[in-house]
């Protein structure tokens, strides 16, 4: 009754916030919790931005599922997105698995300078900060939310009105979701290098039902007019952000190795 064979949708977003306050002044986590930190004026307008080039690709005729993180920094980047939609065909979902790495509490600004250094020598995928949370935990919330996120192409509701998916939530979580969607190593991972505030990856729905990550868009503000706008981007890999993901990187690994097997299927043919 609940359930009909899952219809994804042709999109996904995966969106980083707008400019926080505390990227700005690291000083402020030591005051303001992590998850209530705002947005500055400049990650208003990125997330504006962001809402405007998501409107270009969406259009006015389908209706978007979004699911965010609970953090406020990520809520306020999705109300200025959604200035550029129409409401009424937005459905919204806070889900706490998309929240940001945890880091304790109220944080000790040097002591996280200091955790962030040794978290270089020791591989950001393993580290733990103290009374945090390590690059691995959050990779268990990723597949956690993989699964919510199958189920919810599944629900009829769902199925009928979502085109589009949004999620929106932290850098280092988009990176993991793509570890678990796409199947990376530990050592891909550590070559892919975090979006920036608002930066959109966006991946598409393939014949075979799997998703490939297509292209990014980031925010960029044009010196002479002052204005805000989403420029096609590379998707920065390798030590010095000098390379491109590579296409293999780009989709599920089952993909791969179906593409693998019918070539070695068709040499075999061919003696």
């Amino acid at each position: 009754e609940y359930y009909r064979r899952s219809r994804p949708p042709r999109h996904i977003y995966l969106i980083r916030h707008g400019e926080s306050r505390g990227n700005v002044n690291e000083s402020l986590y030591s005051v303001i919790p992590d998850h209530a930190m705002e947005l500055t004026d400049l990650g208003v307008r990125q997330a504006r931005a962001a809402g405007r080039k998501l409107h270009d690709l969406i259009g006015d005729d389908v209706s978007v599922q979004c699911f965010l993180s609970p953090y406020v920094r990520a809520s306020r980047t999705l109300t200025e997105i959604l200035r550029a939609f129409d409401t009424t065909k937005v459905l919204i979902r806070e889900e706490a698995l998309l929240r940001e790495q945890e880091f304790g509490n109220f944080q000790d600004v040097d002591r996280i300078r200091q955790s962030k250094i040794e978290r270089r020598r020791y591989g950001r995928f393993w580290y733990r900060f103290d009374q945090g949370e390590s690059g691995a935990d959050v990779h268990g919330r990723a597949a956690d939310f993989l699964l919510t996120l199958f189920r919810q192409m599944d629900l009829s509701q769902s199925a009928q009105r979502s085109k589009h998916y949004i999620i929106l939530t932290h850098g280092l979580f988009i990176r993991l979701l793509c570890m678990r969607y796409m199947g990376w190593t530990v050592a891909q991972f550590e070559q892919v290098w975090n979006p920036s505030n608002c930066e959109i990856w966006r991946l598409d729905k393939q014949p075979d039902g799997r998703y490939y990550l297509a292209t990014a868009y980031s925010a960029h503000e044009d010196p002479e007019t002052g204005k805000m706008e989403m420029v096609e981007s590379p998707l920065h890999f390798g030590p010095d952000r000098g390379y491109d993901i590579p296409y293999s990187m780009r989709r599920p690994r089952s993909a791969v190795y179906a593409e693998q097997l019918a070539d070695e299927q068709s040499a075999s043919l061919s003696f």
